[in-house]
Protein backbone atom coordinates (compact mmCIF):
# COMPACT_ATOMS: atom_id res chain seq x y z
CA UNK A 1 0.00 0.00 0.00
CA UNK A 2 1.65 3.59 -1.02
CA UNK A 3 0.50 6.48 1.37
CA UNK A 4 -1.22 8.86 -1.45
CA UNK A 5 -1.40 12.54 -1.24
CA UNK A 6 -5.10 12.46 -1.07
CA UNK A 7 -4.69 11.79 3.00
CA UNK A 8 -1.91 14.10 3.69
CA UNK A 9 -3.70 17.60 4.26
CA UNK A 10 -2.73 17.79 7.55
CA UNK A 11 0.92 17.59 5.82
CA UNK A 12 0.15 20.50 3.46
CA UNK A 13 -1.64 22.53 5.96
CA UNK A 14 1.79 22.46 7.98
CA UNK A 15 3.64 22.74 5.23
CA UNK A 16 1.60 26.03 3.91
CA UNK A 17 1.67 27.39 7.49
CA UNK A 18 5.31 26.72 7.84
CA UNK A 19 6.08 28.23 4.75
CA UNK A 20 3.99 31.44 5.59
CA UNK A 21 5.36 31.76 8.98
CA UNK A 22 9.28 31.44 7.66
CA UNK A 23 8.75 33.93 4.90
CA UNK A 24 6.72 36.73 6.81
CA UNK A 25 9.62 36.11 9.71
CA UNK A 26 12.40 36.85 7.45
CA UNK A 27 10.52 40.15 6.19
CA UNK A 28 8.83 41.49 9.49
CA UNK A 29 10.83 39.89 12.53
CA UNK A 30 8.63 41.49 14.71
CA UNK A 31 5.58 38.73 13.96
CA UNK A 32 7.64 36.51 16.07
CA UNK A 33 6.07 37.64 19.05
CA UNK A 34 2.64 36.63 18.31
CA UNK A 35 1.29 33.69 20.22
CA UNK A 36 2.24 30.58 17.35
CA UNK A 37 5.81 31.65 17.23
CA UNK A 38 6.77 33.19 20.62
CA UNK A 39 7.29 30.03 22.14
CA UNK A 40 9.40 29.11 19.13
CA UNK A 41 11.76 32.45 19.47
CA UNK A 42 12.02 32.17 23.10
CA UNK A 43 13.78 28.82 22.40
CA UNK A 44 16.08 29.48 19.35
CA UNK A 45 16.56 33.42 20.11
CA UNK A 46 17.26 34.11 16.88
CA UNK A 47 14.21 35.27 14.52
CA UNK A 48 16.40 34.43 11.59
CA UNK A 49 17.50 31.43 12.57
CA UNK A 50 14.13 30.12 13.57
CA UNK A 51 12.69 31.53 9.87
CA UNK A 52 15.89 29.34 8.46
CA UNK A 53 14.29 26.77 10.73
CA UNK A 54 10.77 26.96 8.94
CA UNK A 55 12.13 26.99 5.65
CA UNK A 56 14.10 23.27 6.15
CA UNK A 57 11.32 21.63 7.56
CA UNK A 58 9.21 22.79 4.94
CA UNK A 59 11.41 21.20 2.43
CA UNK A 60 12.25 18.04 4.61
CA UNK A 61 8.12 17.87 4.36
CA UNK A 62 7.79 18.37 1.31
CA UNK A 63 10.82 16.28 0.17
CA UNK A 64 9.26 13.34 2.75
CA UNK A 65 5.56 13.83 0.47
CA UNK A 66 7.24 13.90 -2.95
CA UNK A 67 10.28 11.46 -2.88
CA UNK A 68 9.45 7.87 -4.52
CA UNK A 69 11.18 4.93 -4.90
CA UNK A 70 12.28 2.12 -2.06
CA UNK A 71 12.86 4.04 1.08
CA UNK A 72 9.60 6.57 0.45
CA UNK A 73 8.58 5.38 4.10
CA UNK A 74 11.77 5.84 5.71
CA UNK A 75 12.10 9.49 4.74
CA UNK A 76 8.06 10.54 5.51
CA UNK A 77 8.55 9.11 9.09
CA UNK A 78 11.66 11.35 9.46
CA UNK A 79 11.57 13.92 7.31
CA UNK A 80 8.15 14.63 9.02
CA UNK A 81 9.32 14.85 12.43
CA UNK A 82 10.82 18.42 12.39
CA UNK A 83 7.07 19.76 11.25
CA UNK A 84 5.56 17.76 13.81
CA UNK A 85 8.43 19.12 15.98
CA UNK A 86 7.41 22.68 15.04
CA UNK A 87 3.83 22.52 15.50
CA UNK A 88 4.14 20.97 18.90
CA UNK A 89 6.18 23.89 20.25
CA UNK A 90 3.18 26.27 18.44
CA UNK A 91 0.47 23.91 20.60
CA UNK A 92 2.28 24.66 23.44
CA UNK A 93 2.77 28.12 23.99
CA UNK A 94 -1.33 28.16 22.83
CA UNK A 95 -1.73 26.38 25.65
CA UNK A 96 -0.09 28.48 27.89
CA UNK A 97 -2.75 31.45 26.71
CA UNK A 98 -5.41 29.69 27.10
CA UNK A 99 -4.46 28.63 30.72
CA UNK A 100 -3.55 32.05 31.46
CA UNK A 101 -5.50 33.91 29.56
CA UNK A 102 -3.11 36.16 27.93
CA UNK A 103 -1.54 36.51 24.31
CA UNK A 104 2.07 36.45 24.29
CA UNK A 105 1.83 40.21 24.08
CA UNK A 106 0.53 40.33 27.28
CA UNK A 107 -2.86 41.61 25.70
CA UNK A 108 -5.29 39.83 28.43
CA UNK A 109 -8.77 38.12 27.30
CA UNK A 110 -10.83 35.63 28.53
CA UNK A 111 -10.02 31.99 28.49
CA UNK A 112 -13.07 31.67 26.51
CA UNK A 113 -12.07 33.25 23.79
CA UNK A 114 -8.25 32.33 23.74
CA UNK A 115 -9.61 28.80 23.36
CA UNK A 116 -11.78 30.02 20.31
CA UNK A 117 -8.63 31.77 19.16
CA UNK A 118 -5.86 29.27 19.83
CA UNK A 119 -7.41 25.80 19.42
CA UNK A 120 -6.36 25.61 15.53
CA UNK A 121 -2.37 25.40 17.10
CA UNK A 122 -3.38 22.73 19.56
CA UNK A 123 -5.55 20.38 16.52
CA UNK A 124 -2.85 21.03 13.63
CA UNK A 125 0.04 19.58 16.27
CA UNK A 126 -2.89 16.55 17.09
CA UNK A 127 -4.25 15.51 13.69
CA UNK A 128 -0.55 15.74 11.82
CA UNK A 129 0.65 13.34 14.93
CA UNK A 130 -2.39 10.91 14.79
CA UNK A 131 -0.87 10.79 10.98
CA UNK A 132 2.65 10.52 12.08
CA UNK A 133 1.50 7.23 14.88
CA UNK A 134 -0.69 5.75 11.92
CA UNK A 135 2.45 5.93 9.51
CA UNK A 136 4.62 4.64 12.21
CA UNK A 137 1.99 1.67 12.69
CA UNK A 138 1.49 0.44 9.45
CA UNK A 139 5.78 0.38 8.85
CA UNK A 140 5.19 -1.58 12.28
CA UNK A 141 2.54 -3.55 10.89
CA UNK A 142 4.12 -4.04 7.48
CA UNK A 143 1.84 -2.75 5.38
CA UNK A 144 4.86 -0.69 3.75
CA UNK A 145 7.70 -1.73 2.24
Amino acid sequence: MKIGLVKSYILWYAIALHAIWAGILFGWPEAAHTTSLDTHREIIGNTYLLASMFTISTILAVYAILVDGEHRVLWLALFLLPQQFALMISAYGAGQAMINGEFADGTQRSQAFLIADQCPAILAATLHMGYLIEIYFRIFLGEYE
